[in-house]
């Protein structure tokens, strides 16, 4: 028989522009990101340091961090969120929709990170959740995301009230990202423009049909294997 190569891990690859980024605030395994508290003197005592749910988050997760500061204010001001100046960050305002409905004065927002990733194993998806060491009022929208059919970018969306006022600390544990497997799960961030151009260009930039390009490119996919 041939010699078959079996991949039984995932590895995703994190492609920035940025290099303090890659270098300060990269995608991590969720083991590698510690809690501010301090640990019980008894070390039996049960508690969220032994709870079963975080301690499968730190090896079945990663982790991506707030890249800056940043401050969520008054929306109704029309400055709704501000970052340190001369800073690459941009949160933008997604148009109502009539499939997702929002109660009044909440509005839906995306934010866009500095990252690209794309993965070896592209059939598996990733589930987004706000991370559970994510103490900001922030109220994160979960969803399902998989690196593959030409999407690459892992945005963040999140609701925006009109009261809203806080900030978010550089660093901040921002999301999870859950892969819908059992698989050992790796992470690896480069500082690469040109990667992260090549793939920011081809997802913005590649538009075969008038709408839904991603799920009729994933259907077609399925439809030749």
């Amino acid at each position: 028989m041939p010699f078959i190569k079996r991949e039984n891990y995932i590895v995703l690859k994190a492609y920035t522009f940025n290099l303090r980024t890659a270098e300060q605030s990269p995608i991590v395994n969720t083991y590698k990101v510690k809690p501010s508290g301090s640990c019980p003197a008894d070390k039996t005592a049960m508690g969220f340091k032994t709870c079963l749910a975080w301690i499968k988050t730190q090896r079945q997760s990663l982790t991506i961090p707030m890249w800056t500061e940043m401050e969520c204010k008054n929306f109704l001001t029309g400055d709704f969120f501000s970052v340190p100046s001369g800073n690459f960050t941009s949160v933008i305002y997604q148009e109502e929709d009539s499939l997702y409905g929002l109660e009044q004065g909440t509005h839906l927002m995306k934010i866009l990170a500095p990252w690209a990733c794309e993965t070896n194993k592209p059939e598996v998806d990733f589930i987004f959740s706000k991370h559970i060491l994510n103490h900001t009022p922030m109220d994160i929208v979960t969803g399902v995301l998989s690196f593959s059919d030409y999407v690459y970018a892992p945005n963040i969306f999140y609701r925006h009230r009109d009261s809203d006022n806080y900030k978010v600390k550089l660093n901040t544990p921002l999301v999870s990202m859950y892969p819908t497997s059992d698989l050992p799960l790796h992470v690896e961030c480069y500082c690469d423009p040109a990667k992260y151009q090549l793939l920011h260009d081809t997802q913005v930039s590649t538009r075969p049909y008038f709408r839904g390009t991603g799920l009729k490119d994933s259907l077609n996919n399925r439809r030749n294997q």
